[in-house]
């Protein structure tokens, strides 16, 4: 019976070894199950120089009092020249997967931690125990089961997948097609297959189109670029921002805190500023600092409705993209090589000679190559486990429901305080959580409520 089971090996999975190892747990405790190495994931498991971090380096930090670690390190450990800007430092995301490395390599019993290099593919509840608790029992790609007291799911953001209806004019020609129809785009080797005079077509406006686009303007493409996203803008850069005070929130003690007071709270704080100016983004950060307190005083009911209302909009200010990134996309648009659509796919369609894409603008076009960056797929892992009823979903649908100690929500009392989640996809439960920094506290607080609640009972 393994003591602790962490389901995932990026960027969470790693954070939460590095935490239980410095809080004096033995490694023996620990098993990862994962495919791939440790503490990348789908953020910093880039195989391209172009992906660049869209945050500076001071804030990529692993613990609250060592805010600086990634940044010092980096002035020996990193010669990128390219990174430097008046904004602050963006390194390349595979920098970021190095410095996780180091951590590691600097972390006693690093080593000993048993890590299983393959893919948990279904969670069931066990037997009961003689201290009236179940135990897990894990279902592996290689249908093998491995049993647990604990698990920590840290399986990050799904896998893309594509957004719209398919249609095959050709099943055969489609199956050699698959260097034209990337689905998930997110390590980069499609780059590799691209022509200099391919036409492209991106799918969604964001980070992840934003670095492919990059990618292309660094390696010189000539052929033309497209993108359709349904804000039809690119998100704004990063400014050299600073938070200079604490917003005055709105009184929820005296009455209840409702969506739309918080909206109309946002509006007049907000600076009639450009969103990509300094005073803009000061203020917005500002905001961000305790919007995950104000987002739990919410109802479920005003929690969805603020959702519906702004959801596009937080993700194309809070996503800001780096200032290299945005200045290429801005050359490549000014010289009539880079066009944006403001429109939705309805429809893909994958003929013997082209890719065709039908839009909800009334727009049929053309490409050579389709990237998809629409967006996060879905966790099977998590649907099966919803639909076992071993947990509930969140507010959203996207993800579990936890609690403030990421406890993940269950039916049975027999599993209660056994089953943990930490991942950037729980903003239905605890807010703002998609930075680094915000999983690893997370990490912390699981591994801290762990050792205070069970190991020193």
């Amino acid at each position: 019976m393994n003591e602790i089971l962490i389901v995932g090996s990026g960027f969470a999975a790693g954070v939460l070894a590095l935490h239980f190892l410095e809080s004096s747990f033995k490694p023996q405790q620990i098993v990862i199950v994962g495919p791939d190495n440790l503490g990348a994931g789908n953020a910093y498991g880039c195989l391209d120089d172009s992906f660049r971090l869209n945050v500076r380096a001071q804030i990529m930090w692993i613990k609250p009092d060592q805010r600086e670690e990634f940044l010092k390190w980096s002035e020996t450990e990193i010669n990128d020249p390219e990174a430097t800007h008046s904004s602050g430092k963006f390194f390349r995301r595979k920098d970021f997967a190095r410095f996780m490395n180091h951590k590691f390599s600097l972390t006693p019993g690093y080593e000993k931690i048993r890590h299983v290099k393959q893919k948990v593919v279904k969670i069931l509840k066990g037997k009961l125990m003689s201290d009236n608790h179940c135990f897990w029992k894990i279902k592996l790609d290689d249908g093998s089961f491995l049993k647990a007291k604990y698990i920590i799911l840290a399986t990050g953001n799904p896998s893309p997948e594509w957004p719209c209806d398919f249609e095959l004019k050709d099943q055969k020609y489609h199956q050699h097609r698959s260097n034209h129809l990337i689905e998930n785009p997110w390590k980069g080797e499609w780059l590799n297959y691209i022509d200099k005079t391919d036409s492209i077509f991106f799918i969604g406006g964001g980070l992840t189109s934003l670095d492919g686009i990059y990618a292309l303007y660094s390696r010189g493409h000539l052929g033309p670029i497209n993108v359709i996203a349904p804000m039809g803008k690119f998100p704004p850069t990063q400014a050299d921002w600073e938070r200079k005070r604490s917003p005055p929130w709105p009184n929820s003690k005296n009455e209840t805190l409702s969506a739309a007071k918080l909206l109309k709270f946002f509006r007049s704080y907000l600076p009639e500023n450009d969103p990509s100016s300094k005073k803009w983004q000061d203020a917005w950060e500002e905001l961000r600092e305790d919007i995950s307190v104000r987002w739990k005083e919410l109802s479920d009911f005003d929690q969805l409705r603020l959702k519906d209302k702004v959801k596009s909009y937080w993700s194309h200010f809070r996503y800001r993209s780096s200032p290299q990134t945005i200045d290429a996309v801005n050359q490549l648009i000014k010289k009539g090589q880079l066009l944006i659509h403001k429109a939705r796919l309805n429809k893909i369609i994958s003929s013997k000679n082209k890719i065709i894409l039908d839009c909800s603008n009334g727009k049929m076009f053309m490409t050579d190559r389709l990237i998809n960056c629409s967006g996060a797929g879905h966790d099977k892992l998590i649907l099966q486990m919803i639909s076992d009823n071993i947990a509930f979903p969140d507010n959203f649908n996207f993800s579990l429901k936890v609690d403030n100690n990421n406890t993940v929500f269950m039916k049975d009392k027999s599993l209660r305080e056994t089953l943990f989640m930490v991942s950037p996809t729980l903003e239905a439960s605890l807010g703002d959580v998609a930075a680094a920094s915000e999983v690893s506290l997370q990490a912390l607080r699981v591994v801290n409520f762990i050792k205070k609640n069970i190991y020193l009972k």
